[in-house]
């Protein structure tokens, strides 16, 4: 039975080092994605890949305009996970959360919100950045190594995030 938010202590927290990195990272991959989609837009044809395969080939063709719905979704994301990272004591967490284990738990959680905040960006960056390559035919696509990285970066994180919870509880 999950326990309930009232009993879960408030604390005010300054961001760690590692926060004020992933940050960094975080808004750097925003104004790359974004600079890519402005930098690029006056030379982009008409029609622009909208969907990549597992194999990384561009398998869906859509009008100009299309490219600009992951960069949208990106910044919802980004916006959504900086707000949503300010509340620690209403995440779900695998473990009960006590006043002992209150501090460890929600910096860790925060962090892990920010490092998936950049990841999300870089790898949006990277898509927007190809998607524009294969637009002006100067690429074939993202590759076959592509969805391979992006899932063991994806998965590792979340498996690092459950270890050093289960270490921190």
């Amino acid at each position: 039975m999950a326990e309930p938010l009232r009993h879960r202590p408030l604390l005010r927290l300054t961001r760690s080092p590692v926060e004020i990195l992933l940050e960094i990272l975080a808004g750097a991959g925003l104004v790359w994605m974004l600079g890519t989609v402005v930098l690029s837009w006056s030379s982009l044809p008409e029609s622009v890949p909208s969907h990549f395969g597992a194999g990384g080939e561009p398998d869906a063709w859509g009008a100009k305009w299309t490219f600009l719905v992951l960069p949208l979704i990106g910044v919802a994301l980004y916006v959504g996970l900086t707000i949503l990272r300010r509340y620690p004591h209403r995440y779900n967490y695998l473990w009960p959360i006590t006043p002992e284990n209150a501090k460890g738990q929600y910096r860790l959680a925060r962090a892990y919100l920010t490092l998936l905040k950049a990841e999300v960006v870089w790898f949006f960056g990277y898509l927007k950045m190809e998607a524009v390559e294969v637009a002006h035919h100067r690429s074939g696509g993202l590759g076959p190594e592509f969805l391979p990285i992006f899932l063991l970066v994806t998965f590792g994180s979340i498996g690092s995030y459950f270890y050093i919870s289960y270490r921190t509880r």
